[in-house]
């Protein structure tokens, strides 16, 4: 009798070592999904280090822009040429080309001051474009109040576009028509300035028919 009870005790202990294997075999699986699934403190915290770490990294950017640290500039060409249908110049157009890799729309680079333009404003290549413009314009027309209204602001913004393609850095343009008819009576156009005698100027046209009367001015104010 006692043999049976033995055999009993050894199959007992061997199935609780089949389980004690099966159990420590299962804890080590368990324990590497735990490890490998990151926690919601987890993700909090490495959201908040990213997100400092890109604050601290603009706010560096803006301090090195505000001392002076513009990045890499290439001077491709410094001003246009004086005629816009001459080949001379570069290919890659005029002005002064930014590259830098950081992109920032609330930062803008800070103008360098000219004191006095490298071309002054040249009247006698503004006034052919009033004449010409003028009498492209109104020739063989009368006078009509409503026509004449329309005319002069076409007149006006065509005239202030074609002296912006003369390229004069740095200066603004004021265009002024004054279109009228022609009833015997006389007309006197004066107008005054207060501006810089050195750099600022004026070119005026005029254009006289049977029907009516024009007078184009186009003033050029270096604004620094």
């Amino acid at each position: 009798m006692s043999v049976p009870s033995q055999k009993i005790m050894t199959t007992s202990s061997q199935e609780e070592k089949k389980r004690h294997k099966v159990q420590s075999e299962s804890t080590p699986i368990e324990e590497e999904n735990e490890t490998s699934s990151p926690s919601i403190y987890g993700v909090v915290a490495a959201h908040s280090l990213s997100k400092d770490i890109k604050q601290k990294s603009l706010h560096l950017i803006k301090v090195k822009r505000r001392h002076g640290d513009w990045g890499q500039f290439d001077l491709t060409h410094a001003w246009s040429p004086e005629d816009p249908s001459s080949n001379m110049g570069s290919r890659h157009g005029s002005g002064l080309a930014r590259e830098t890799t950081l992109v920032d729309d609330n930062l803008t680079m800070a103008r360098p001051f000219v004191m006095e333009p490298l071309r002054t404003f040249q009247e006698h290549r503004v006034i052919p474009i009033i004449q010409h413009v003028l009498e492209t314009n109104l020739a063989e027309q009368k006078y009509d109040p409503v026509f004449c209204k329309d005319v002069t602001v076409k007149i006006t913004e065509e005239i202030k576009e074609r002296v912006k393609k003369l390229c004069y850095p740095r200066y603004k343009f004021v265009c002024h028509v004054i279109v009228g008819d022609v009833n015997k009576q006389d007309v006197r156009v004066v107008s005054r300035c207060a501006w810089d005698a050195a750099v600022d100027r004026y070119a005026q046209s005029e254009y006289r028919s049977f029907y009516l009367y024009a007078v184009g001015i186009v003033y050029g104010i270096y604004c620094e």
